[in-house]
Order: C-alpha cells, then structure tokens, then sequence
C-alpha cells in the first residue's frame, strides 16, 4: 500500500491539468518538430515579374530583420499553402526554418496577402526571429468537455481570439490554453483563466481583460 503512494499522488496532479501538461512538454516538441520552408533568392521585382513567378508555382517573398537589408526570394505555393493550412489561424506565430543559400533561418511569417476571391496566396513576408518580439498568439477553450454546465446545455462564448505577447523563445505555442474544467455557469474568464507557458510574456497588463463568459441554461 506504501509503496504505490507516490504513483498515485503523481497521477492525480499530471491527469487534472491538461494544459498545463501540455506546454510543459511543448518546447521540446516544437524544437523537434518546427517545419522547413525552401527560399531561393529572385533578382527580378515588379507586378509582371511576380505575375509570371505565381503561374511557375512560385510565391514572391521578402526577408527582413535584425537590422538586415531586406532580400527578395520566392517560395513554392503549394508548400506554403500545405504550412498555413496546418497552422491555420497560428500561422502568422508560427516559426519556420527558412533554408536559403545553405544557411537555415528561424523566421515568422508575416503580411501574408491572399486574394479575397480565390483565396490563393499573393505573396508573403519572412521575418527573422529575435528574442522580445511581439506577436498575437490565438487563445483556445480547453477541457470543455470536463465542464458541468457546458454538459448541461450551457456554451463559452469566445470575446477575445488573440493575446499580445512578447517572445523569448524561438519555440512559441501554437495556442494559450483557456481552461474550462471548472469554470461555473455566467463565470467571466479574464487574463489569469490564460496558461501562460515559460518564455512568453503577455502585453496585457489588465487583469479585467475578457476572454469570454460561460452562458446558456440556469443551473438548477
């Protein structure tokens, strides 16, 4: 009986908070695991030349950061298309390994420009990852389905999708937990209902700042 004491009580803390388990193990992973991009560097600028790189199968592209005089490259559409679906909104936070010239870049994809028809991908800017950048990482409900009154008909009604952060890893989360296990009928979720992992900072100083409120049916 002693002896399986201690496998008990380290079950019961790991098993009850899943988000804080997971950002816990997510740097590693995403080291492991952050997605290779091919650049090559272009010498010809203007709308007919771009033009002609996206009926190749080639995306216009620009590099810039630490300081660095901006380069012109392309990349394969299909490519980015494949990284931005996986991404979805966490695209614009996600970090890439750029592969240009031989080196390998550590970069943030930004002013991403699609076409409001087609949704095809016009062209898109790399930015170099350095330590204290600002980015808007996605917040995301979690262990709704622990929640009782969510069981109950209730439902989380989301006011806020991003918060503003300051990184200092290279490694940034895909998503900032919101955790609803415990979360009570009209509860309003604010800033300390957010996991914040090591290594990122929120710019919101506000502990009023909204996520979201938890509504639906009265509790009888």
């Amino acid at each position: 009986m002693i002896g399986s004491l201690p496998c008990r009580v380290t079950r019961l803390v790991v098993a009850r908070p899943r988000a804080t388990r997971f950002f816990s193990a997510l740097p590693a992973e995403t080291a492991a695991e952050r997605a290779t991009l091919a650049a090559v560097a272009r010498t010809v600028e203007g709308s007919k030349a771009c033009w002609k790189l996206r009926e190749s199968g080639q995306i216009p592209a620009v590099l810039y950061g630490r300081g660095e005089d901006p380069k012109i490259l392309q990349v394969d559409t299909k490519e980015l298309r494949n990284l931005k679906n996986a991404a979805g909104e966490s695209f614009e936070s996600t970090t890439l390994d750029l592969q240009l010239d031989g080196e390998t870049i550590v970069v943030l994809p930004r002013q991403l420009q699609v076409h409001p028809a087609t949704d095809r991908v016009m062209n898109v800017t790399f930015l170099r990852y350095t330590d204290g950048l600002k980015v808007d990482i996605p917040l995301k409900p979690v262990n709704s389905e622990m929640n009782v009154p969510i069981k109950r008909g209730a439902f989380f009604l989301q006011v806020s999708r991003f918060l503003k952060c300051r990184v200092e890893t290279p490694n940034i989360p895909p998503f900032l937990a919101v955790d609803l296990a415990n979360a009570e009928n009209k509860q309003v979720i604010r800033l300390n209902g957010v996991s914040i992992p090591p290594g990122v900072t929120p710019l919101m100083k506000d502990p009023n700042f909204c996520v979201g409120t938890l509504v639906g049916k009265r509790l009888d």
